[in-house]
């Protein structure tokens, strides 16, 4: 895409998204006007790929923290899955429940 051109490009994705086309759509059709990463960065220069609407934006989610056991009885794990029996229809319940302590 030439620097002479973005306003156009710009105008022309507002059209797109107003008639819910995609520009793999287009290519399919045999009409080419740029590459998917070339629109999204004109959408970024101009400040338009931010969050719109009365939903929240997406929060970033902190991976889980690391659980140390220094003693026995602080930190415990559980499992339960049911397993079938020989009887149709019938299942068991199993509940397995384990303490992690430290081995040092």
């Amino acid at each position: 895409m030439s620097g002479s051109r973005p306003l156009e490009t710009l105008d022309f994705v507002h059209a797109l998204f107003r008639c819910h086309l995609r520009v793999q759509m287009l290519a399919d059709a045999g009409v080419y006007v740029a590459s998917g990463s070339s629109l999204s960065r004109v959408l970024r220069a101009h400040g338009q790929t931010r969050h719109r609407g009365r939903a929240k934006a997406p929060q970033r989610v902190r991976p889980p923290s690391t659980h140390v056991a220094t003693a026995p009885r602080q930190v415990f794990c559980w499992d339960m899955t049911y397993l079938p029996a020989t009887v149709m229809a019938r299942w068991f319940h199993l509940h397995a429940e384990c303490g992690m302590t430290t081995c040092t």
